[in-house]
């Protein structure tokens, strides 16, 4: 937690937070939290007290009103008591998980397992680090947030910058080498990354927040997302060995190296290991994927909403059929990167075809797949030796499912015709022997920490099941013995009992504390009744004692043996979880096409051509409840530019989405929401629609237009699809139709790329006659009764009005407000009909007043001549009387 990203009415260092205890000394426990704050500043103390993870001081201030945790303090008649929260241990990592959805931070420090010393401080370890980017919590219990890709960047010789990307629980790290500063931003946002660290100096110069390019960061990322981090090649030393084993890191360039060290180093300080096994370094490969910039991501809202900035209504919400965490990470990383390779297009397509084909396979596997753990959050935990009973015995439930996906797979002969599924069931051969270790060593319900006892199965160890074996028959005695001592002293009501603070006990009534022997020893005195002891008692507490303090270190014991079996099987498992989640998302597909009615596009990979035949936005069809209008969309030879004209309110940005979403629905390996469609491949998708002000870079909003059309400009290949809506708006009108003019001319004739240019600039409908390419189609609108209503069909041919004056109704602007708008409107209209100087509507007329002028009365009676006649009703002599009728009330001598 930084200080940018906590007020500062809760910002205290350690010192300051002990600042009101400082006159009298604080417990040894107390000052030992103290000295690991003071090693982690930034984030907040989670520090183990017993059953309980403890916070103290402003962290428990914090954590309490984040977390809505009762917020209570030790000392309380003290003037200065000090704050304190705390969470059971048994479900930390829930609350660990929200506290870092909000930005946070933390640090656990745990005690370690042993025997308490009788006396003395308990012995107490850094268990872990958590943090937006490292998300090492319970892969039963998580909430699997999205964004846990850490990046780190790294600089070399000159001008040489690579960026190393990956996460925690992944095996290999990615790399970029050699790029630009724009291409390190570029990339970020792409990733979405949870953090980045970066160097405090790069080529000579102080990198910090006032950077320009790290401004540009924070647009994006929360302040406490971007870290500093001052680290020389001599105290890399030690991650360059370890990664020496790495394929390919020998290869890469010094700053590529610096990075991934870089990257690395960040992980082991946060898990507070050295042991995470990166086993690859790969270099970036894009070359079969479809590069979306952000600008295009946003727009086209495939992970979030671009207004609301939530999950639900986004491309990604309305895809996601998944059963599994790790299917749920490979749709979006699908969503995020399209294909453009043929094969890869292919295979994904014949896949999903046979899953919709076969329901009664699908349903089986997505019935099964609801047992798959995330396995590669398992194998993490499993690595650092923090793997919990819970998440081994999901793991043992998992493997038993996916035996039985691979058991249905193999009986089905049609599977070997489609080499991704085939691929698939080779991927899911487990060793039988790591099921049987599992099944053999946990119990079918194991607690969530292996202290809590009942662990291990019965029969695995002779010494773990004599031991319980004492306990049971420690329960009988305690049960005999009680219906003896109440015989001996009379007393009905004797109970023998026990609890952690005292141990075994008898209790009495105080009525009945008379009748007690002489022997009883006294142990506690209560408001009702008082409890004792005795020799015998003592005795059988001494040897419970001992016993459940040997079963909690075999169970121990048996339970680390049992990690570091599963270890060693944790490379295939890893590639049984490339394959579960791979078979998780083809059959969210297929399920999605049976639900909604989506169509396999045809591909046609040697044009760029689109034909979609009666096609629908699909995120609008799930959402509205009244029909959603379909529509077509044709790019061929002769159509390769389209000029969309019509008024707000129209449609006509949902259907410049909806033609993006069409393409990447494709080219993800979905089927498509339309009658049919048949489509090329396009290597890029641009869209452009809408533009605010940048208050962060100080753009104004054409300053943004213009930066997002040269984007286009310069990027957009032949083979791209690019959507753009009202280019040129923020502007005097001249400039931005002389601008938007240009650009429709250079992507025609320069690039003859498929293009769809949604417009207010009527003017730009005559460039169908100049260039044979474009065409013109519009947004239906039908007028009834002096009413508009818009039908959201896209048709061919220009709008031949806007219609602003009714959105401006429909939107409430006041009546008499639009009545004085309609009266501007016609005269621009009359001036332009009769060749007039300016057309654009003059500053200079009558000013407003709620009695009519006589200027505007005679263009109120203009307007009513006009209208009470229509041009295919009149014959040349009426038409001919109508102009003079005009010219008669609006020429000089009748004024």
């Amino acid at each position: 937690m930084t200080a940018s990203s906590v007020p500062s009415s809760t910002q205290a260092s350690p010192a300051q937070a002990s600042g009101a205890v400082t006159k009298r000394k604080l417990p040894p426990m107390l000052e030992e939290y103290l000295s690991y704050k003071r090693r982690y500043p930034d984030h907040v103390l989670f520090f183990q007290v017993g059953d309980f993870y403890e916070l103290f001081f402003e962290d428990a201030v914090v954590v309490a009103k984040t977390l809505n945790l009762t917020l209570t303090s030790r000392d309380k008649k003290d003037p200065n008591p000090i704050p304190m929260c705390g969470v059971p241990i048994s479900v930390i990592d829930g609350y660990l998980e929200r506290l870092i959805d909000t930005g946070v931070s933390a640090a656990v420090v745990s005690q370690v397992a042993g025997d308490r010393p009788a006396k003395g401080m308990v012995e107490r370890k850094l268990e872990r680090v958590i943090t937006p980017g490292v998300r090492i919590m319970s892969a039963v219990e998580s909430a699997n947030s999205q964004r846990e890709c850490i990046a780190a960047l790294g600089a070399g010789t000159g001008t040489d910058l690579s960026l190393a990307w990956g996460t925690a629980t992944q095996p290999n790290i990615r790399v970029r080498e050699r790029i630009q500063i724009s291409e390190v931003v570029e990339t970020v946002l792409r990733l979405e990354v949870a953090e980045i660290i970066l160097p405090t100096e790069l080529h000579g110069k102080r990198l910090d927040r006032r950077t320009t390019w790290v401004r540009e960061l924070e647009r994006f990322l929360p302040p406490q997302a971007i870290r500093f981090r001052s680290v020389s090649d001599q105290q890399l030393a030690t991650e360059t060995e370890r990664l020496g084993q790495a394929s390919q890191f020998s290869l890469l360039s010094l700053s590529a190296k610096r990075a991934v060290r870089n990257f690395v180093r960040y992980i082991d300080e946060a898990t507070v290991s050295a042991n995470t096994p990166f086993l690859a370094v790969e270099l970036e490969d894009t070359s079969s994927l479809m590069t979306l910039d952000t600008m295009t991501r946003k727009n086209l809202e495939l992970t979030e909403t671009a207004r609301e900035k939530t999950y639900q209504g986004s491309l990604l919400h309305y895809l996601d059929h998944t059963q599994t965490f790790g299917g749920k990470r490979l749709l979006r990383n699908w969503v995020n990167y399209p294909l453009i390779d043929r094969t890869d297009i292919e295979a994904r397509h014949a896949a999903v075809h046979l899953l919709l084909s076969h329901f009664d396979l699908r349903s089986e596997i997505r019935d099964l797949m609801k047992f798959i753990p995330d396995l590669e959050r398992i194998c993490a935990r499993v690595n650092l030796c923090i793997c919990s009973p819970r998440e081994l015995a999901a793991l043992r439930d998992g493997i038993e499912a996916i035996g039985s996906i691979r058991s249905s797979l193999r009986r089905f002969e049609d599977i070997k015709a489609v080499p991704l599924l085939y691929r698939c069931v080779e991927k899911l051969d487990i060793d039988e022997s790591l099921l049987h270790r599992l099944s053999q060593t946990l119990t079918d319900n194991p607690p969530p920490q292996v202290s809590d006892g009942g662990v291990i199965r019965e029969g695995l160890s002779e010494e773990i099941d004599q031991l319980r074996r004492i306990s049971l028959e420690t329960e009988d005695w305690l049960r005999a013995f009680e219906q003896e001592e109440r015989e001996k002293t009379g007393i009905g009501s004797l109970k023998v009992r026990s609890n952690n603070a005292v141990g075994l006990f008898i209790e009495v009534t105080k009525a009945n504390k008379d009748k007690v022997p002489n022997f009883y020893i006294p142990r506690q005195t209560l408001t009702n009744g008082v409890r004792f002891t005795t020799e015998q008692l003592r005795e059988w507490e001494k040897r419970l004692s001992s016993a459940e303090i040997e079963l909690k270190r075999l169970e121990a014991l048996h339970f680390q043996e049992l990690i570091l079996t599963v270890k060693e099987y944790c490379p295939p498992l890893r590639d049984v979880h490339e394959a579960t989640s791979l078979l998780d998302v083809l059959c969210g597909f297929a399920k999605l096409a049976e639900e909604d009615e989506l169509v396999a596009p045809e591909f046609c990979f040697e044009s760029s051509e689109l034909d979609a035949h009666e096609s629908w936005h699909p995120v609008l069809k799930k959402n509205l409840e009244e029909k959603c209008i379909h529509n077509n969309i044709v790019f061929n030879d002769e159509r390769r530019c389209l000029v969309l004209t019509g008024p707000n309110m129209g449609g006509k940005s949902t259907y410049l989405r909806q033609v993006g979403l069409l393409v990447l629905l494709a080219q993800i390996g979905s089927f498509v929401p339309a009658r049919s469609m048949k489509t090329g491949v396009f290597d890029r998708v641009f869209a452009r629609l809408g533009a605010s002000d940048d208050i962060h870079e100080g753009d104004s909003t054409f300053m943004v237009e213009m930066k997002e059309a040269a984007v286009i400009a310069r990027n957009a290949s032949p083979n791209s699809l690019i959507l753009i809506d009202e280019l040129g708006r923020g502007t005097a009108t001249a400039d931005g139709l002389s601008i938007a003019k240009s650009l429709l001319e250079h992507l025609v004739t320069s690039l003859n790329c498929c293009c769809l240019f949604a417009t207010h600039f009527h003017e730009l409908v005559a460039l169908e006659s100049e260039f044979p390419t474009i065409r013109n189609i519009a947004v239906n609108v039908v007028e009834q009764g002096g009413e508009v209503l818009f039908t959201h069909e896209v048709v061919d041919g220009a709008a031949n009005r806007s219609y602003g004056i009714e959105v401006a109704r429909l939107a409430g602007i006041p009546e008499h407000v639009i009545r004085r708008a309609a009266e501007y409107l016609a005269m621009e209209r009359i001036a332009e009909a009769t060749g007039g100087k300016n057309s654009q509507l003059s500053l200079s007329l009558q000013p407003y007043s709620d009695t009519l002028s006589e200027d505007r009365k005679r263009l109120s009676d203009v307007t009513s001549l006009i209208t009470e006649h229509h041009p295919d009703d009149m014959s040349p002599r009426s038409a001919l009387e109508l102009l003079y009728a005009v010219y008669a009330l609006l020429s000089p001598e009748s004024k």
